[in-house]
């Protein structure tokens, strides 16, 4: 009977719900929100990186549009100012594109800041 009592004390031992106890609890989903986090991070800041260069790029095709003679705006024709305001709407729009991604940006980085706080345990472990 003791041989039993004995067997069962350390099958329990062995048991996943027991060694769960020395993390602390909903580390598992803390490192899920932290992955989650991350990609979009990721995601976001790949995405700041293509509008900018798309909004360098309308910047350099609006200056070759425009030209280099002094009273270039007197004698400019009808179809370039068309074109002149075409990348104008272009590069505000995705100028405010871009100011609203920096903000995203930052409330992300503040949720991981949060995060880290919370389980300080996702920073030392790898």
């Amino acid at each position: 009977m003791f041989d039993l009592f004995t067997k069962s004390r350390i099958e329990a031992s062995s048991d996943p719900a027991v060694s769960a106890l020395d993390e602390p609890p909903g580390l598992k989903g803390a490192w899920r929100i932290a992955h989650a986090i991350d990609d979009a991070l990721k995601m976001a800041e790949s995405e700041r990186r293509i509008f900018a260069s798309r909004v360098d790029d309308a910047v350099s095709r609006s200056t070759v549009t425009l030209g280099n003679g002094a009273d270039e705006y007197l004698e400019r024709e009808s179809i370039d100012t068309l074109h002149l305001d075409m990348f104008d709407t272009e590069i505000r729009d995705r100028n405010k594109y871009l100011v609203r991604l920096e903000e995203n940006i930052g409330h992300l980085e503040g949720l991981k800041r949060a995060l880290l706080i919370g389980f300080p345990e996702l920073d030392r472990a790898p």
